[in-house]
């Protein structure tokens, strides 16, 4: 049975994954045209990942991989990297094509 922790993780990680207009229409759903929104989602339970390897809902290569996914996802944050927060970034930008390519490698490791 899955946690509701491991399971926010992997629906956070779904929208990650996800190509650049699912996660448009998502945003739309949430919170119109605020990008950062995706990261937000993912960080909330992404901080959590000690935790969760502590109680052995994550291994610790998986631990360390979500963490990895959060540490990228900050490192395109900051006002030098505002180009990246915005729907034409989500559907051109290769930082957002690798995202999508970790966030899916993360939640295979997850299955």
């Amino acid at each position: 049975m899955t946690s509701p922790r491991l399971q926010q993780l992997k629906d956070a990680l779904r929208v990650l994954a996800s190509g650049a207009e699912a996660q448009i229409n998502w945003l739309n759903e949430e919170m119109p045209v605020c990008v950062d929104e995706l990261a937000l989602e993912y960080d909330a339970i992404a901080v959590a990942a000690d935790l969760m390897f502590g109680v052995g809902e994550l291994d610790e290569d998986q631990r360390n991989r979500v963490e990895e996914l959060n540490s990228i996802l900050s490192k395109m944050s900051g006002k030098e990297n505002a180009h990246l927060w915005t729907t034409d970034a989500l559907r051109t930008a290769q930082e957002w094509r690798y995202v999508r390519t970790f966030a899916g490698e993360c939640l295979k490791q997850l299955a």
